[in-house]
């Protein structure tokens, strides 16, 4: 019926993102990550991170955090939702991870430059912050921190398969020290010209 052809959809799209994610850590830990691809397409960017910290809004707040979003509507950008779903998913992951209770964690979308032609987004938490050293070395292949919150341990890969999946994107990304405490990851994409139709 309506309803189980709906679950199966779910199912199957969740199944291929697996596979998708799977096929992109092996190339990742074979030091291959020049072959990863994306195919980029206009994303409405507000709901694409919308969606994102829906998924992690229960958890952050289980471990006693905010999160928020500010971003402005329909904000065309040029991504491959897949890709930009797993850069959104480890970033907020490891800000929930690496914040204590009370803290709080934002999400926000800002002019990359002044000519408009790169859109930052900054995932900034008020956690135990990075050091120095491995601030260095932090988007290296089996990097880890230490003193996660919520959870310990982890591959150590995800922040290298999100930088390399940035850089696919034409972009770049970077981390740095927040004010007062914490940490802010930030990434650049390129903006598109305009969203898909949604309607009729």
């Amino acid at each position: 019926d309506e309803s189980g052809l709906a679950h199966l959809a779910t199912v199957t799209n969740g199944a291929r993102k697996l596979v998708r994610m799977v096929d992109e850590l092996l190339l990742l830990a074979a030091g291959r990550e020049r072959e990863l691809t994306v195919h980029a397409e206009p994303v409405d960017l507000e709901a694409a991170i919308q969606a994102s910290a829906a998924g992690w809004r229960l958890a952050a707040e289980a471990a006693g955090l905010t999160l928020d979003v500010a971003c402005p509507p329909r904000l065309p950008v040029s991504a491959d939702p897949i890709a930009l779903e797993r850069v959104l998913a480890n970033l907020l992951s490891n800000a929930v991870k690496f914040s204590p209770p009370g803290g709080r964690i934002t999400v926000t979308v800002t002019p990359a430059s002044a000519s408009g032609d790169r859109v930052a987004v900054a995932v900034a938490d008020t956690g135990i912050g990075i050091d120095d050293d491995l601030r260095g070395r932090l988007f290296g292949r089996f990097e880890q921190g230490t003193g996660g919150i919520a959870s310990r341990g982890g591959s150590g890969i995800g922040l290298s398969l999100t930088r390399e999946l940035v850089r696919a994107h034409g972009g770049e990304i970077e981390c740095v020290p927040n004010a007062g405490g914490g940490t802010i990851f930030r990434f650049t994409l390129a903006p598109a010209a305009t969203l898909p139709e949604t309607g009729p």
